[in-house]
């Protein structure tokens, strides 16, 4: 989903009002999508619960430990619980990659990331070094390598 408060959800709710995801599990928070603009969001435990879910419906994966007030935080704002969900979405999905889930035939994953703010994953307090890279100034590559 990446960061709740940025545009990574009204980019997800739109590339799914146009078809563009198909076969696609949203790891983040369906009342945020909500917010975002998603008409219908259908919570599910497992990608592997993707055919259970009706047309229409955007498939949300939330992982365990999101703040339950994300989407009544002002969009826009920077916040540590906005750094920390971004945060658990992005450790959630590579879990799951790295269990086999959004595998595909060759072994590659096929795992998307929006936007994530990286000021406020610092504010949010997670560990990771940033070396401040010219190509990289935010630290995502840092943050990216220490993803257990």
């Amino acid at each position: 989903m990446g960061d709740a408060a940025g545009i990574g959800p009204e980019i997800i709710a739109k590339a799914f009002a146009l078809g563009e995801l198909a076969d696609a599990v949203v790891v983040g928070d369906a009342r945020v999508m909500r917010r975002a603009g998603a008409a219908m969001t259908a919570v599910i435990d497992s990608p592997d619960d993707l055919s259970l879910v009706p047309p229409g419906c955007l498939p949300v994966l939330q992982p365990p430990g999101l703040p339950a007030d994300l989407a009544g935080l002002p969009p826009g704002l920077l916040h540590a619980r906005h750094g920390a969900a971004a945060a658990r979405c992005i450790e959630h999905a590579v879990a799951l990659v790295l269990g086999g889930a959004g595998v595909d035939c060759d072994g590659r994953a096929r795992g998307r990331c929006c936007s994530v703010f990286m000021g406020a994953v610092r504010r949010a307090t997670i560990p990771y070094q940033h070396a401040g890279r010219a190509d990289d100034p935010d630290g995502h590559a840092e943050y990216f390598g220490v993803v257990p």
